[in-house]
């Protein structure tokens, strides 16, 4: 053990590193920025509205994340300074952004929400651009951050593009009910949808058509670690009731 930093309350979201920082939220009201190295505070947010649970976003210009005080944040990486804050106005915190990790694509935030609605704000003011209709928690972006990927509690995924704000394509997820927070992953225009009944459902990314599934358990999948080698795709995979696999694509 290397360092331990200590806080007010328990820790649900899990931290991000970048430029020798480890960025994390808590249940204590606070947001942290800490020294890789020793766990020290480089700077500390302490008027968080709302226990964080998500996995904050993050590049050179903001750390974006929600609470469930029906909020989304954006700060200044470096300094923890607040640059904005949505609040969704109307109707119980039980429908906050708080369990999607929020994604960034074309000079926007996209995020869903309970109230199943996905939404999209203005990356730099937070200003609501759009909602679409059929989301939950579940959320991803492509790997050249031009699409975002969504799906519904009931049975329908989607595509949207990120700069127009358009559909791209709908599809029956063939899933029924589903009430998964895991990412949706895309990679080698794969599209991989993890549900919470123990299953990986791939779809392809450019027209939604279905490719193949496989269960692994009957518990919700985790989130997946999609990796190459020597072009050959393997997916590692963990699952609610301890059930860990490693999946090759061929």
């Amino acid at each position: 053990q290397l360092w331990v930093a200590e806080t007010d309350g328990p820790v649900l979201s899990s931290p991000v590193i970048m430029d020798d920082k480890v960025y994390v939220g808590a249940s204590d009201g606070k947001f942290r920025a800490l020294n890789i190295k020793d766990g020290s505070a480089v700077w500390t947010r302490d008027d968080v509205k709302g226990f964080v649970e998500c996995r904050p976003f993050i590049d050179r210009e903001q750390v974006v994340f929600g609470t469930w005080e029906n909020r989304m944040y954006s700060l200044d990486p470096q300094t923890g300074r607040l640059q904005w804050e949505w609040k969704r106005e109307k109707g119980s915190r039980m429908y906050s952004p708080a369990a999607c990790n929020p994604v960034k694509a074309c000079g926007k935030i996209f995020f869903a929400a309970p109230d199943r609605k996905v939404y999209a704000l203005d990356a730099k003011t937070g200003k609501q651009l759009k909602t679409f209709e059929g989301g939950r928690e579940a959320i991803g972006v492509s790997q050249d951050g031009m699409t975002v990927y969504a799906k519904s509690m009931h049975n329908r995924a989607y595509a949207i593009d990120a700069e127009t704000m358009e559909k791209k394509w709908e599809v029956p997820t063939g899933l029924g009910y589903d009430i998964s927070p895991t990412d949706l992953a895309e990679s080698d225009e794969l599209l991989y949808l993890p549900t919470d009944k123990g299953n990986i459902i791939t779809f392809d990314a450019k027209t939604g058509n279905r490719v193949w599934a496989h269960k692994i358990s009957l518990a919700l999948v985790n989130p997946l670690l999609i990796v190459k080698e020597k072009d050959v795709t393997k997916i590692l995979v963990s699952c609610m009731d301890g059930a860990v696999a490693l999946l090759e694509l061929q």
